[in-house]
């Protein structure tokens, strides 16, 4: 399932959404302007196996809950924030059934 607009990011959220543009503020700031950038919030650590990487694709970014099971929900969304120089970047999350309400996240 995915976010319904219009959706108003809580104070957690714009704050790991920031962090995740930090990281990457070189990058953006070299690629060129006509470039989209799209980010993730969170990422497999580096190194990991298959095995761990298929478990991160369903793990709430916000308390790390693992929802691969049949009958656990699991929720993305993206929020869009714009930098200094007007460039426009999306940050991808996804969050379990519990994070998605504490977020306030509408779902269609």
């Amino acid at each position: 399932m995915t976010t319904k607009a219009p959706y108003e990011p809580t104070a957690w959220m714009r704050q790991a959404v920031a962090a995740r543009v930090r990281v990457f503020a070189p990058a953006i700031r070299a690629a060129p302007a006509e470039i989209m950038v799209m980010l993730m919030l969170s990422e497999p650590p580096e190194g990991s196996t298959p095995e761990v990487q298929d478990a991160w694709e369903v793990t709430c970014d916000r308390c790390s809950a693992y929802c691969g099971d049949e009958d656990t929900d699991f929720f993305t969304g993206a929020v869009a924030v714009v930098d200094a120089r007007g460039r426009r970047i999306t940050v991808t999350f996804g969050l379990c059934e519990a994070c998605r309400a504490l977020e306030g996240v509408d779902v269609g």
